[in-house]
């Protein structure tokens, strides 16, 4: 996850010529631990969400952006599903992304041309996340995905899911927002 904040993932095409800044921002693991099964059986959340909170001293409003990042190896990256998955994030994440992890920065482009064509039509992003061998990761954007505009309960009952085990990150995320 270290990986996933140092590479910027969440903080890409902002700052506008210097008009907005981040007033909050706290990226979270969010998805069942590695070999735990799910107990509903369906997709539920991404591996990684960021919820940033941008404002500016001359708008009377913050920009709220929530991205999530589904991580997949390549050879499951290159199934339907795991696109349906990620663009399932997208009902309450403005910038839902595929995050798509190699075995090294030789590795070939891993999504074949269906695929892409896919992610394409779904709006999502696209990142490559090569293990350096270290238990580090280097990671690239490939596509930023267009903001999308998820149901505002949605947005509600995620942040609550969000916040639930931080009262003091809910304090300052409260804050950030003017609340």
């Amino acid at each position: 996850m270290d990986e996933l904040k140092a590479a910027g993932l969440v903080r890409p095409g902002r700052g506008r010529g210097g008009t907005l800044t981040l007033a909050f921002g706290h990226v979270r693991e969010t998805a069942t631990a590695r070999g735990r099964v799910r107990a509903s059986g369906q997709w539920s959340r991404p591996d990684v969400v960021a919820v940033e909170v941008w404002s500016s001293p001359l708008l009377p409003d913050v920009e709220l952006t929530i991205s999530s990042f589904e991580i997949k190896r390549a050879s499951e990256a290159n199934r339907l599903g795991s696109l349906h998955e990620t663009a399932a994030h997208g009902r309450w994440a403005h910038h839902p992304s595929l995050v798509v992890e190699t075995a090294s920065v030789e590795d070939e482009f891993p999504l074949h041309d269906d695929i892409l064509l896919e992610l394409d039509r779904l709006k999502l992003g696209l990142y490559t996340m090569y293990n350096l061998g270290d238990g580090t990761f280097r990671v690239e954007q490939h596509v930023f995905p267009p903001r999308q505009t998820p149901d505002l309960g949605d947005l509600h009952n995620f942040l609550d899911h969000f916040f639930s085990e931080g009262e003091m990150l809910l304090k300052k995320y409260r804050q950030a927002i003017g609340r």
